[in-house]
This record gives C-alpha cells, sequence and structure tokens, in this order.
C-alpha cells in the first residue's frame, strides 16, 4: 500500500541521515561516551509517545520525592520514570571531568550527539508505531527498510565529498573491506532484525534500557 511504502520509506531516509551522524560522531567520540549518552534516547521516546501518541508510560509526579515514594508501592509507571532520573544523574556524573573542570567531550561532540539521539528517539518511536499499527510483516517492513537504506547509501557514497569523513580523495566502493568489517555489517543486520522483534512484542522504551 502507498501509506506502508510512504511511511518505511521515510523511516529509511532517516535512518540514513542518522547512520552518518553516527561516523562523524565517532570522529570526535569514543565509542562508550557515545553508548552512555545514547542511553538518554529512552527518555526522549518517552516524551515523543506521550505528546504525539498520547500512550501513558509514565505517570509525571510533581514532586522527586513523591516519585520515588509511590515506586516503593509498587507503582509501574512511578518506577519507570525514578529509574530514568537516575540514570539521567549517572550520565552527568561519567560526563564531567573534575580535574580539568571540564566536560569530558568537546562541543561539536555533544552537539553532534543531540542530533543522533532526537533522530535516533523519532525513528524508534515511529518503528514501533509501523510494525504495531500499518498490519504489515515485521519481516517484509525490515526489506523495505534494508532497500531504500541500500539504495540511498549508494547515491550518497558518490554524492558526499571526502572531506566530510577526513579523507583526502574518494575510495573505491570495497576500499578497506576485510573480515572485522564483514562482521560489523552482519552484526548490525541482525541488530536491525531484533529491534523490530522487540517493537512488536515489547516497546521503544524497553529497547533503550536493553541498549543501555
Amino acid at each position: 500500500k502507498p501509506r506502508n511504502l510512504f511511511h518505511c520509506g521515510a523511516l529509511s531516509t532517516l535512518y540514513v541521515i542518522n547512520n552518518h551522524f553516527a561516523f562523524l560522531i565517532f570522529m570526535v567520540a569514543d565509542p562508550a561516551s557515545v553508548t552512555l549518552l545514547k542511553s538518554t534516547t529512552a527518555v526522549l521516546s518517552a516524551l515523543i509517545q506521550w505528546i504525539f501518541l498520547d500512550k501513558q508510560i509514565f505517570k509525571l509526579q510533581v514532586r522527586f520525592l513523591n516519585i520515588m515514594r509511590q515506586s516503593f508501592e509498587h507503582n509501574s509507571y512511578s518506577s519507570q520514570w525514578a529509574a530514568i532520573i537516575i540514570q539521567m544523574a549517572g550520565l552527568v556524573v561519567v560526563q564531567y571531568d573534575p580535574c580539568k573542570s571540564t566536560p569530558v567531550l568537546p562541543l561539536i561532540a555533544y552537539t553532534l550527539l543531540s542530533i543522533h539521539i532526537l533522530i535516533s528517539s523519532i525513528c524508534g518511536v515511529w518503528n514501533e508505531w509501523c510494525i504495531k499499527n500499518l498490519g504489515v510483516s515485521m519481516h517484509i517492513q525490515n526489506m523495505i527498510l534494508y532497500v531504500v537504506g541500500t539504495t540511498l547509501n549508494f547515491a550518497l557514497f558518490f554524492i558526499l565529498p571526502p572531506s566530510l569523513y577526513g579523507l583526502q580523495e574518494r575510495l573505491g566502493f570495497f576500499d578497506g573491506y576485510n573480515g572485522s568489517v564483514i562482521l560489523v555489517v552482519f552484526m548490525n543486520s541482525i541488530i536491525g532484525i531484533v529491534l523490530v522483534a522487540v517493537y512488536k512484542y515489547a516497546d521503544v522504551i524497553v529497547k533503550t534500557f536493553a541498549f543501555a
């Protein structure tokens, strides 16, 4: 259906943009910091679902103490929200260097990461909505996402300047491929399949906590 193709095509385009942001980020930040900071997608994903999809995942309280008190009373909404607050507090601590009195990463890294995290959150929420509301097999949806993504990435390989990725000249399409690279590609394809299953049988919040 055209409606399904539109959603999958637009979602795939966002994933392509976000993946290129990821490569730029790894040029200015270490993988550990990137992984930690991507944990904040739990907060953004929850807010996006709450604002745009009216999904009551979290029961917002006026005071943090009230949240903590109710979490001990086995209120699942408050427990989730309290867990996210604690997670965010931990992320702030590890991103500050007390010896230098400065953040761990340069400003450009946090800027790129902020955009990357925002797009990741939108993609996650959108992907979950598609798999649960469009009535499309998750395998068909995956095929559409990968076909569109492959086509767009192939075109961008010839359009984007090599200098964007710190290269002096354009490399061949398969330059640099070895066993390790092929393994990374294979593992990422497996992750993509697993994520769609998580979106179908659980939700995007479960995915973000698992990634953390």
